[in-house]
């Protein structure tokens, strides 16, 4: 653009110093014309003859002057636009990858975009730009010489996954706040014990040991049900109607007031309509009034529900079945209750502060009650669609503990047993209601 520009001045200069054409000669005269003019002028004056107008010589073009601004604006351009300077990024790399790798130079003004990572086995990843800490990736710009480092240090790690991913991550039973997919990374050799919980999902566990310089994994494919074993705090799936009242402690989940009311803690997942729960729980302190359940309902929501309650009362070694319509169980209210199986006594159910096993198999619309493993009621119901996992306390004023050991959960379509029930017991109760008040 500059010799150009150069170029075409240089031009006009030239054409303004062009001298002017000659005039044209006049035209001449005919003969005839000539004669009559002769004999009309005086024959004593002679005219003079018209003299050729002398042409002047034109200027050279300046081409040296043209030559010179041209290689003046070539070495203009050369070095104000092609070769612009250089600056270095010197570039210093320990137990890091990534780039750039080595010490390059770039054009003044140049982006250059950089990124690191540690090396495998190693930890703790610190990258600096002039001294000064910064972000793993990022971009400089090459306004003057610069240095970047990126240096981690040899420890160990512990890359955990899951399918499906989100699981909630446990390490030595204490919440890592983080869920799956996650990498641990650790300045030493370490053993850990990780275990993951999903909503709906059994819990899955495995220890493990990364060495210095080693990356171990904790990979699975999560099984759909319920390992509840309350090693750890209870998942968040599990919603407590009083949280204060719900505690968990030395792989039990307890519940203990003083109040009088209708207690609750509910999984909040459906499972499908096939399933084997089994719940080993038990009263610790209360009085012969106090009843314990797990009831299958058609939503979490225990203010409005509806579905079956299973129930036992260990001072009197007794169980029952009941079937909720909008069932309120902070009020204790229900547009609808009916007794599927009334108060019955049974050796397998047993006393205060003894672990009881129960165990309801679901198959579709039938369903059956076992306590240690023992059939001892069965019953087809289509109403609702119970697939919703509750623990029940029902409490009168007196202190009471209810503790439950585990709650297990596998999905299944095995059919359920029919069971041919013995002939009433004489010491059966009835004169409880369903809440075993």
């Amino acid at each position: 653009m500059f010799v150009m520009v150069a170029f075409t001045i240089m031009m006009c200069f030239w054409a303004n110093q062009s001298p002017a054409a000659p005039a044209a000669p006049a035209p001449e005269k005919s003969s005839t014309a000539a004669a009559a003019s002769a004999e009309e002028e005086s024959p004593g004056f002679i005219e003079q003859e018209e003299s050729t107008p002398v042409v002047k010589k034109g200027k050279k073009f300046p081409w040296l002057i043209v030559g010179a601004v041209v290689v003046i604006g070539a070495a203009a351009v050369y070095f104000l636009v092609v070769k612009k300077p250089k600056y270095t990024l010197t570039v210093s790399l320990g137990g890091a990858t990534g780039t750039p790798a080595a010490t390059e130079k770039f054009k003044k003004g140049a982006a250059v975009a950089y990124n690191y990572a540690a090396q495998s086995g190693y930890v703790n990843l610190e990258v600096k730009l002039d001294g000064t800490v910064v972000p793993a990736s990022g971009t400089v710009t090459m306004d003057a010489d610069h240095s970047l480092t990126a240096t981690a240090v040899q420890g160990s790690a512990i890359q955990v996954s899951s399918n499906p991913a989100g699981a909630q991550i446990f390490v030595n039973n204490s919440n890592s706040g983080f869920t799956t997919p996650h990498t641990f990374l650790y300045t030493t050799a370490v053993t850990r014990t990780v275990l993951l919980r999903q909503c709906g999902y059994k819990d899955y566990s495995k220890t493990v040991t990364a060495a210095l310089g080693q990356t171990v994994t904790v990979e699975t494919s999560l099984v759909q049900g319920l390992r509840e074993e309350f090693t750890a705090p209870a998942a968040s799936c599990w919603a407590p109607r009083v949280p204060g009242n719900w505690t968990t402690s030395a792989g039990v989940y307890k519940m203990k007031t003083n109040v009088s009311e209708r207690d609750f803690s509910c999984y909040g997942f459906a499972f499908p309509v096939n399933f084997t729960l089994e719940v080993k729980l038990k009263l610790v302190k209360g009085n012969t009034s106090h009843a314990i359940a797990v009831t299958l309902a058609d939503t979490s929501n225990m203010t409005a529900f509806s579905g079956y309650a299973f129930q036992f009362i260990p001072s009197s070694k007794t169980y029952s079945v009941w079937k909720y319509q909008n069932k309120n169980y902070i009020s204790g209210t229900s547009t609808s209750n009916a007794a599927i199986k009334s108060w019955t006594s049974n050796s397998h159910v047993h006393g205060l502060n003894q672990w009881n096993t129960m165990k309801i198999v679901r198959a579709g619309s039938s369903y059956s009650l076992y306590f240690d493993n023992t059939l001892v009621f069965s019953f087809s119901d289509s109403t609702y669609n119970a697939r919703y996992v509750c623990l029940n306390a029902y409490i009168n004023s007196a202190l009471t503990e209810m503790q439950y050991d585990y709650v297990h959960l596998d999905v299944s379509g095995a059919a359920v047993p029919t069971f041919t029930e013995p002939a009433p017991a004489a010491q059966a109760i009835t004169s409880v209601d369903e809440n075993g008040i």
